[in-house]
């Protein structure tokens, strides 16, 4: 029981300090990265991993009356797995945020009003946004499984191809040949960059080729 409840423990701590950012007061840290989501991850991980040979290990000295107790460790390695899924879904918002904020910018230009003649450039908001999203793919290879990332990655993938049509579909159907120019190089950008991600292919974001201008 005093095990059950030390994992317990751990548990609930490195939810509110991580997930809870309470370790922003308690640690002095600016801020709650993705490194440190990560980096709780995979403790997690560790500790899921272990849980089966414990109780295995522990197995062999409870009299079998008493080994119904174990089943708690089911419960634990459970309530793991779910911070663990929280840690994941609080990666993808991350991007989702940033995406939305992006794309908020750009449909809000002046170019994109009609108020000037757009060019062909891809915008700096896109830009920034893909390196953070390489950002962030780098610092998951390192530090969870490569599995976990990818599945990360396609739901972040799946982020930006709902965003882009949310924000572009409308401002491409209906925008002149320049707005259709500008917005085709927003988004061969953004299939590049994530095209170019380990674990993502070219069938990535496929539907988005759609606001390609041919």
């Amino acid at each position: 029981n005093k095990l059950i409840l030390l994992l317990q423990l751990f548990n609930s701590k490195s939810c509110g300090l991580v997930l809870g950012a309470a370790a922003i007061q308690t640690a002095g840290l600016k801020n709650i990265n993705v490194t440190h989501l990560a980096l709780a991850s995979q403790s997690l991980g560790l500790v899921i991993s272990q849980i089966p040979v414990i109780r295995a290990a522990l197995i062999k000295h409870i009299p079998p009356k008493h080994q119904m107790l174990l089943d708690n460790f089911n419960n634990v390695k459970g309530d793991y797995a779910q911070h663990q899924r929280e840690i994941f879904n609080k990666l993808v918002q991350i991007i989702l945020q940033l995406t939305e904020n992006a794309m908020k910018k750009i449909v809000d230009s002046d170019w994109a009003r009609g108020q000037t003649p757009p060019n062909v450039k891809v915008e700096k908001n896109i830009k920034v946004l893909m390196g953070q999203t390489a950002s962030m793919h780098n610092k998951l290879s390192r530090l969870i499984d490569q599995q976990q990332r990818d599945d990360i990655f396609r739901r972040i993938a799946d982020v930006f191809s709902k965003t882009s049509q949310k924000y572009f579909s409308t401002l491409f159907k209906n925008g002149n040949d320049p707005i259709k120019r500008k917005i085709s190089a927003q988004i061969q950008h953004i299939l590049s960059r994530l095209r170019g991600l380990t674990g993502l292919d070219k069938e990535t974001c496929k539907d988005l080729e759609a606001l390609v201008m041919s």
